[in-house]
């Protein structure tokens, strides 16, 4: 196992590249709060379903990737959820709501 400096970017990267590779599913290492980023994707649109599996040594989060019209909800032109910022529209609130320091780049975004 890798030693990750930042879970949350590796978090997003994978769901992206999945996405972009056309993979039905990604898995990733499981924390609370990788946990909620999956539910506000799901809530929002951008992935079909979450699981925790707990199977192996380490429990995991499985996502399976949404698509429409073969077109990645993630990716997509059209709603894509990580292009022109570098914090995702969705997640605005929830950092807001957890007490991390606030950014001057998410008050201009």
């Amino acid at each position: 196992m890798s030693n990750l400096s930042d879970p949350i970017a590796d978090f997003l990267t994978r769901l992206r590249n999945s996405a972009l590779a056309k993979k039905a599913e990604t898995n990733a290492p499981y924390s609370k709060i990788k946990v909620e980023i999956a539910r506000l994707l799901k809530q929002e649109g951008y992935i079909a379903s979450y699981e925790v599996v707990t199977t192996g040594a380490f429990p995991e989060i499985r996502i399976a990737n949404k698509y429409v019209n073969r077109t990645s909800a993630i990716t997509g032109s059209a709603n894509p959820v990580f292009a022109g910022t570098s914090v995702p529209r969705i997640f605005r609130g929830f950092l807001a709501d957890s007490g991390f320091p606030s950014s001057p780049r998410l008050a201009g975004s």
